[in-house]
């Protein structure tokens, strides 16, 4: 009985050492992706609609009604995915296989945020009466 628990842990061993890394990594993209998407297409707009409310009070930026397309343009471009720049610098560094990891990522971020972006900009649109 000894023997077959000893078989048993070693088994459920080798089979979590051999899903581990795969999952591991898999796991550790995956919330690195859903942290930069939350920070990006929803803790930003609201970031920088705060940010344009303040600036109308103390009348830095004319109010939404008066100025409305800028209004959209600011909102849309803080919900914008980032740029490709740090690729760049990876591949300067000759750190290519950073640099293709972070490629990837961004590609992944950049297809996913197709339906963020249209729904942000569908909602600016309504809300400062330009559609």
């Amino acid at each position: 009985q000894q023997q077959q628990q000893r078989r048993r842990r070693r088994r459920q061993f080798d089979r979590t050492t051999r899903e581990s890394p795969m999952a591991t990594s898999t796991n550790r993209t995956l919330s690195r992706w859903l942290c930069v998407s939350m920070a990006r297409f929803i803790v930003s707009p609201l970031l920088m609609f705060g940010l344009l409310n303040a600036t109308a009070k103390i009348g830095m930026v004319d109010r939404a009604n008066i100025e409305p397309m800028l209004w959209f343009i600011l909102l849309l471009t803080s919900c914008m995915p980032p740029a490709q720049n740090s690729v760049l610098m990876l591949q300067v560094a000759n750190k290519s296989d950073e640099a293709t990891r972070m490629a990837k990522f961004l590609f992944t971020l950049y297809a996913t945020s197709m339906l963020p972006v249209v729904v942000i900009a569908t909602v600016a649109l309504q809300v400062l009466n330009l559609a």
